[in-house]
């Protein structure tokens, strides 16, 4: 009986992982997989000028369906598949001045896209063959620099205002935004193992810099593997994120153009942001279930020309969610 029993114990075993082994995070895409997703984002800040005491609540958002095709996997796990996305609704929200907007944009996305096991988008083809305009270069509004009045400097204030803005809704390209989140690691991991992925670039303090340099730097979510969840009676492997900003960056600025507060008149542009992941992947093909993040945010652009408050700041929370529909 005892022998019997450590067989059957010793089989048990072999068939399920020690709570601390390693094991690939990897999503496992299968040929016919069919899946739909909807994802909502909303942005609720407050904001105000030196000519304004009072702050002044808006919001926008954005929802949209998108839905994945995928046409073959091959012996790496790199899935071929189709993307769709019709539509995009842009929502601005009300305020004091007007009502609720919902502006429908046309997006027609119907892309071949090459998917690899960790959710990192390796080759895509526009099979609606589109030509785009190339992007405009945003990087020659820093002439404004030495102007005197801090009005036109918010050009560039808003330049770094908006990157907080755009995390917090998750927008950007298919590296960055939600739709093909999380992104897992390359390694073996367990639970509690933490792996980064870059979001962005933003300015921040070089650290254990004697000269306390401030410099565009990769602005990165450190995930990490909380293991096996359960949710409502089912269980999911979860994986959480977190990203932290507490920069300013006037002192960037100033180092890169070799300039002064005095000659600027930039005091400071502080930027706050923290920002939470949370995914629910299935069991076995870590495909993503659901999933959300939470922001909260501000900033704060001061001159030597405005005594006593600051020319323009406000504050943010932003939260975004994915649902899979089938």
């Amino acid at each position: 009986m005892a022998i019997t029993t450590l067989i059957l114990a010793a089989a048990i075993g072999l068939q399920t992982p020690a709570p601390d082994a390693r094991f690939e995070l990897h999503r496992k895409f299968a040929a016919g997989e069919k899946l739909k997703y909807r994802i909502e984002a909303n942005v609720v800040s407050e904001m105000r000028d030196y000519e304004v005491a009072t702050y002044f609540p808006s919001s926008d958002g954005y929802e949209y369906n998108f839905s994945i095709d995928v046409k073959s996997v091959d012996e790496d796990g790199i899935a071929k598949l189709i993307y769709k996305r019709p539509t995009m609704v842009w929502i601005t929200g009300e305020n004091h001045l007007r009502d609720e907007r919902r502006q429908v944009l046309k997006q027609n996305y119907n892309m071949e896209l090459k998917v690899s096991p960790v959710n990192d988008i390796l080759d895509f083809r526009d099979l609606n063959e589109d030509k785009k305009k190339p992007a405009k270069s945003q990087s020659d509004a820093f002439w404004m620099l030495a102007a005197p009045a801090p009005m036109q400097q918010q050009a560039i204030v808003t330049q770094f205002t908006n990157e907080i803005f755009r995390i917090a809704l998750m927008l950007g390209s298919f590296d960055s935004n939600f739709d093909f989140a999380p992104k897992l690691p390359e390694r073996k991991v367990k639970a509690g193992d933490t792996w980064k992925f870059t979001m962005g670039y933003a300015p921040q303090r070089l650290q254990n810099d004697k000269k306390k340099r401030t410099v565009n730097q990769r602005l990165d979510f450190t995930y990490k593997y909380d293991g096996v969840v359960q949710v409502e009676g089912k269980s999911y492997q979860r994986v959480t994120a977190d990203l932290s900003l507490d920069s300013d960056a006037a002192e960037m600025i100033h180092q890169t153009y070799g300039l002064t507060t005095e000659q600027t008149g930039i005091k400071a542009i502080k930027l706050e942001l923290k920002t939470k992941l949370t995914f629910d992947l299935d069991m076995k093909s870590l495909a993503t279930v659901r999933g959300s993040a939470e922001s909260i945010g501000s900033f704060r652009f001061d001159h030597t020309q405005v005594k006593g408050q600051a020319v323009e700041d406000g504050k943010l929370k932003g939260k975004v969610e994915m649902f899979l529909v089938k």
